[in-house]
């Protein structure tokens, strides 16, 4: 999970500077819990970041997520960018059956 305070694009998709570590560990496949990427993009003043009340907790603005899962290997030494589809948010349904 990363956080970052930058303005959420108005694009169909984002690009993501990741530390190359990050990217190679999110590449590995064969695990018994697959592993996914999530940027949460937070409000610029902290004390907005979240509000946690006996009956709810409110996390502000949002996040999204990219599986990274057989990505190519990059010849990159520091980071790599990713490009996450702005459609890929993480979400609660609380009307979804289970």
């Amino acid at each position: 999970m990363k956080c970052t305070d930058s303005d959420i694009p108005d694009a169909p998709e984002f690009p993501f500077p990741l530390k190359k570590k990050n990217y190679d560990d999110l590449r590995l496949t064969g695990l018994i819990a697959p592993r996914i990427l999530v940027v949460v993009y937070v409000p610029k003043e902290p004390e907005q970041w979240i509000e946690s009340l006996p009956c709810e907790m409110v996390l502000r603005r949002c996040a999204f997520w990219q599986s990274l899962a057989n990505a190519p290997e990059s010849g990159n030494e520091s980071t790599v960018t990713i490009h996450i589809p702005a459609a890929q948010t993480l979400q609660y349904n609380r009307y979804a059956s289970s």
